[in-house]
């Protein structure tokens, strides 16, 4: 069969080739399939061609021979078939090859292609989201070149996710020795759909079976990301020591607040004594558990503490010199200690912390409670009832690093107060309060900036839309806590509040102001009379009680005329855009 194959299969190609290349050149159109198969049969009726028979077969018109002839053309026509397929398919392979080869990519030394692999897997800025998880299976489809090297890539196969599940035992042969990343989490968390449900929770049917495969291996876990897997489950699977684990994140589904677990025995046996990212969100490990030793990153959320208390919280904090970042969204305690008189736990490596809509008393008790460098930056967001609810901290660990502090009002139930640092202007605060109802009442809490200590570096004080029910003692109130700043910028604020700046015979509020900035406001003579109270200070030669540069931002038509009047008393300039600091 081959022999009889090899004799006339390139020639058959090769004629169809040359026939094919001259009439695409002369622009005939192709016939179509059964065009060619009726001339076929023409031209075998008239020649006879078609009268096959079994040699030496007595009788050649029976039905028994004639069906075993039909059989017997049926299985050379596959035959045929196939044999065309994998011919032309070599073929094709080959010149597929030489055109690849021409390609700079296949011409580059396999180490280097390995290593652009590696970039290609690990990128998080592809705009092929899937592509980082789907890395290794989507090279090794390219070509045969190509599997070759990424199979030889363990770096590759080093990461088993939702994705590769069924694959995990090949991906961990292929990963060599390296240190496993494994995620089983769901990428489609925020867009819930009823397949997508489906899909998840037929993925976590075999999650058993997932995690006995990668046991062997366990002590090659770098990484490990669950969600929607109970710590009761997890408990019973995740008895296997750890010594590599670095990274994890413990995950359940959904909104609601869960309640401490109250299994005890430890996972990985306790032993993880190199776990620095720890990540619970509606899962709780108990607050005395080895695991928080020595971490650097802490995220705890949505957990209803009924057996820890703050004071286990501490005491994690205290365990963990070299935290950088630390995270508490939505917890509670059933029990809340006395916050300590001053500040015990040194956290001098802290960068970021972050307190979502905790009790103020916990919030308090936490920032309280260590000792963090200044360049730490503050991220609290606070729900309040109403607005005498609401709960400025009270030490705030790098008010002194603050050069310039925004107050911003969006209606009347969001409150933004964001400080950057005078060197950098880096963001090192960040502080919102969010009531529950729209009151038509102003937010009194401001005032108590003056029980924070000092912003002993502020410079510069900027207010965003401060509406009609913000009063003016207030204003001045606020003002009163900041005597040290040099540039005043109002946006969409009741032009009434200037009034806050005007000259008293023994006060003047913000006595080292020079530049005052006003947007999108209204301005009338009562702002004239108030700045000229302040020019008659100057001119009584009281330094420092006098305003150099105005500065204005979008000023209404209507308003032209107060311009040329300011324009007589102040240097004034129009800006063309807002430049307070962002």
């Amino acid at each position: 069969m081959d022999i009889a194959l090899s004799q006339n299969l390139p020639q058959l190609l090769d004629a169809l080739f040359q026939q094919i290349h001259v009439d695409r050149r002369a622009g005939k159109e192709l016939p179509t399939v059964a065009t060619v198969r009726d001339k076929l049969v023409q031209n075998a009726s008239h020649t006879g061609s078609l009268h096959f028979h079994v040699p030496n077969q007595p009788d050649v018109d029976s039905a028994a021979a004639l069906d075993t002839e039909c059989d017997l053309i049926a299985l050379a026509r596959d035959f045929a078939t196939e044999a065309i397929r994998l011919y032309a398919g070599e073929l094709i392979a080959a010149r597929s090859t030489c055109r690849n080869q021409s390609n700079v990519t296949y011409r580059l030394p396999v180490e280097v292609l390995s290593a652009i692999f590696e970039y290609v897997e690990c990128t998080s800025t592809n705009s092929l989201a899937n592509l980082r998880r789907r890395a290794p299976l989507n090279l090794s489809g390219v070509s045969r070149f190509w599997r070759e090297v990424a199979c030889n890539t363990p770096s590759l196969w080093a990461r088993i996710d939702a994705v590769s599940v069924s694959l995990a035992p090949l991906f961990a042969r292929r990963s060599m020795q390296l240190p496993l990343q494994i995620e089983l989490v769901n990428e489609y968390e925020g867009k819930r759909s009823y397949a997508v449900d489906a899909a998840y929770s037929l993925q976590l049917t075999h999650f058993t079976g997932f995690i006995r495969n990668l046991v062997p291996c366990g002590n090659r876990w770098k990484s490990l990301a669950l969600q929607g897997i109970g710590l009761t489950s997890l408990s019973q699977l995740l008895r296997f020591r750890a010594p590599l684990l670095e990274n994890l994140y413990l995950i359940l589904s959904g909104t609601r607040i869960s309640r401490e677990s109250t299994v005890s025995r430890p996972l990985f046996g306790g032993e993880t004594p190199h776990l620095r990212v720890l990540r619970l969100v509606a899962m709780s490990l108990p607050l005395r558990s080895k695991i928080y030793v020595g971490l650097v990153e802490l995220h705890l959320e949505r957990i209803n503490y009924t057996i820890s208390t703050a004071f286990d919280l501490l005491r994690v904090l205290e365990a963990c010199p070299s935290l950088e970042r630390l995270t508490l969204r939505l917890l509670q305690f059933e029990t809340i200690w006395g916050s300590p008189l001053h500040p015990s736990i040194s956290l001098r490596c802290l960068k970021h912390l972050e307190l979502y809509m905790l009790d103020h008393r916990l919030s308090d008790y936490i920032i309280s409670s260590i000792i963090a460098p200044v360049s730490v930056r503050l991220r609290l967001e606070q729900g309040c009832r109403t607005w005498s609810s609401a709960y400025l901290p009270i030490a705030i660990p790098n008010s002194a690093e603050i050069g310039n502090l925004l107050i911003r009002c969006r209606g009347i139930d969001i409150v933004e107060i964001a400080g950057n640092a005078v060197k950098d202007n880096a963001c090192l605060l960040e502080l919102d309060f969010r009531a529950r109802h729209k009151f038509s009442c102003p937010p009194i809490f401001l005032e108590h900036f003056g029980r924070i200590p000092p912003f002993v570096s502020l410079k510069s004080l900027a207010f965003e839309g401060l509406d009609d029910t913000f009063t003016q003692e207030l204003f001045i109130a606020l003002l009163g806590n900041f005597p040290s700043i040099e540039t005043l910028s109002l946006r969409a604020c009741p032009s009434r509040l200037l009034g806050a700046l005007a000259s008293a015979p023994n006060h003047t509020p913000c006595p080292m102001l020079h530049t005052l900035q006003l947007a999108d406001m209204h301005l009338d003579e009562s702002v004239v009379q108030v700045m000229q109270t302040r020019v008659r200070r100057r001119e009584a030669d009281e330094s420092g009680a006098h305003i150099k540069h105005v500065m204005l931002f979008q000023l209404r038509e209507e308003d032209r005329h107060i311009l040329e009047v300011l324009k007589g008393i102040f240097d004034v300039v129009e800006l063309s855009e807002w430049v307070v600091f962002k």
